[in-house]
């Protein structure tokens, strides 16, 4: 994947692009997030919007006829269509010193309800937990 982004403010965009020939799909994604300090804490609220074209949706979503034969056609063919999804959560990033932060974040997406009709998918949102530590030198 190919990608290029630009940030205004708290405002950032991101376009990508599949450059390995394997699906030649892209997405666009469009993101706000504004940090503001909580105690030593720097906390992150953020929401974005994703669309996700045919191509690269039949990738994530999608099942080919030569995986559905594999599976014996248990699992059927299935063509996705163009997906987009809303994300939306928040990271709170702690300083520890002054080249060691750690981070913490929840992040919920929602994808499209046709989503559900991939015979591969069996809910259409996701909830994540984020923990790590960040250095710097």
């Amino acid at each position: 994947m190919a990608f290029a982004s630009y940030r205004i403010g708290f405002i950032s965009t991101k376009l990508s692009q599949d450059i390995s020939g394997k699906h030649d799909g892209y997405s666009a994604k469009i993101s706000a997030g504004v940090p503001f300090p909580v105690g030593t804490w720097r906390v992150i609220p953020s929401i974005s919007y994703e669309f996700i074209d045919s191509k690269m949706g039949n990738h994530m979503f999608g099942v080919s006829q030569q995986e559905s034969t594999n599976t014996g056609g248990v699992i059927p063919a299935y063509d996705t269509g163009s997906v987009s999804r809303i994300q939306y959560g928040v990271r709170g990033i702690y300083p520890v010193s002054k080249s060691t932060n750690i981070m913490l974040g929840i992040s919920h997406t929602k994808y499209d309800d046709d989503i559900l009709k991939s015979p591969i998918i069996e809910n259409d949102e996701i909830t994540s937990f984020l923990a790590g530590v960040l250095f710097s030198f």
